[in-house]
């Protein structure tokens, strides 16, 4: 697919001038876009100059068009890959995979499947009950956080053998609140566990062709509590993580060394699309799903 060509088709059905495609640009919100002049925006239509793949994708959402449309047209084969990129996401999996398999309590199944349910928050909070324990910040976070979410929530989990290996929640979230932070209409979600790589690899797949089939019209933006160390640094080169508010631990209610608090942080989801490395296992469990 030609972007060049993509593009100037999405402005004329669009029926947009070229003074509002740059208006449009400059309200975005995104610094990738927001200072787009009107040179620049005419080498792009006429296929001068080519932007980014970040650039591409926040500039169909800007106009509304189908971001997953889009990506199902893209040859993933053509597109060009960050040896940074490639390198950081190999050294992250072998961290996860060394971190959490040195010690095994239970044998490990190559045989999973991943499980979709929705539910309220507190219907989650139950569920997850003793794992929470695992951060004694929640008290704080209770204490100091203000969701609107709405009704019904999205839960991911990979089982192996009916035990569960790992898992994330999401909600449409209408306002967030603490001392230093409010937002609106982003999406909210819980940590994020995952017993190795592969697990992660599952959970994250299966979150982001859920949000390119749902909800990517709506949200470009995601906001959630993730842990220090490796996760947060994954949170931060792939998604471009913004650090809102730090809750540390509870040292009354701490129950191991491992409790470090939680981040506050938000992330821009087209960003994690961005990268070749993602998209591409992305793409391809999307097709998968076709067959």
């Amino acid at each position: 697919m030609i972007f060049s060509e993509y593009f100037s088709k999405l402005v004329d059905y669009k029926q947009l001038t070229r003074k509002e495609v740059l208006r449009l640009f400059h309200l975005s919100g995104y610094d990738d876009i927001s200072h787009v002049d009107s040179i620049t925006l005419s080498r792009w239509l006429n296929g001068k100059t080519t932007p980014n793949l970040y650039k591409q994708l926040i500039i169909v959402s800007c106009l509304n068009g189908s971001v997953l449309d889009f990506i199902k047209n893209l040859n993933i084969d053509e597109l060009k890959g960050n040896q940074n990129d490639e390198n950081f996401y190999s050294s992250y999996v072998r961290k996860v995979d060394y971190a959490h398999n040195s010690i095994n309590y239970i044998e490990r199944s190559q045989e999973r499947r991943t499980k979709i349910e929705s539910l309220s928050s507190q219907e989650i909070l139950k569920k997850f009950e003793f794992f929470h324990r695992n951060f004694s910040s929640y008290r704080s976070i209770s204490d100091n956080l203000e969701l609107s979410l709405a009704e019904g929530g999205t839960l991911i989990s990979c089982f192996e053998s009916e035990q569960i290996v790992g898992h994330i929640a999401y909600f449409e979230c209408s306002k967030l609140k603490t001392k230093k932070v409010e937002l609106s209409n982003v999406l909210f979600f819980t940590p994020i566990y995952y017993a190795d790589s592969v697990v992660l690899r599952e959970i994250m797949v299966e979150f982001f062709t859920r949000y390119l089939n749902q909800v990517v019209d709506r949200f470009c933006y995601a906001v959630g509590f993730t842990r220090s160390g490796k996760k947060l640094d994954f949170h931060h080169y792939f998604g471009g993580a913004e650090n809102l508010e730090f809750f540390p631990p509870d040292e009354a209610d701490k129950i191991s060394n491992t409790d470090k608090g939680l981040f506050l942080v938000k992330v821009d989801l087209l960003k994690y699309l961005s990268k070749k490395v993602i998209l591409k296992e992305v793409l391809e469990h999307i097709n998968k799903k076709k067959e």
